[in-house]
């Protein structure tokens, strides 16, 4: 989903750049420093849409390198973070929060049919396997 927000936020302009990283379960935050670095220090003053996916324990944002929340503004730039723990956002300060619900077993299924693009028959061990994929969706 966050993927399909960077690729629409650069093709409607409502950015003029997206930056996104994976934080993940044991984040390595000098490496996510340095990776934002580089591009946080050409885009200075343009509008930035930074993306933190995955995120799983709070952190400051500034140990990062991404600026204030009154610096972000001035430049009308903001800060996306995704997250399964809603404690994760409130102990970093975000302004807004969106929940989305987990999907059902049967969506899951339906959602991963439209984007294989193959075709399971009942019968055979892919479909379980399949299942098994669809459940994690």
């Amino acid at each position: 989903m966050v993927k399909h927000v960077s690729a629409q936020a650069q093709k409607d302009g409502i950015f003029d750049h997206v930056i996104m990283v994976v934080v993940s379960k044991s984040p390595d935050l000098q490496e996510i420093r340095g990776t934002l670095a580089g591009s946080l220090g050409i885009m200075r003053g343009n509008r930035m849409l930074i993306i933190l996916d995955d995120i799983w324990e709070s952190f400051e944002l500034s140990s990062i390198g991404i600026p204030s929340h009154n610096e972000l503004q001035r430049c009308n730039s903001k800060v996306i973070l995704t997250t399964r723990k809603s404690n994760v956002c409130d102990s970093m300060g975000c302004h807004a929060q969106i929940t989305l619900n987990v999907l059902s077993e049967e969506d899951s299924w339906k959602l991963f049919m439209e984007t294989s693009g193959k075709s399971f028959h009942e019968s055979t061990i892919s479909y379980d396997e399949a299942r098994k994929v669809a459940r994690e969706c």
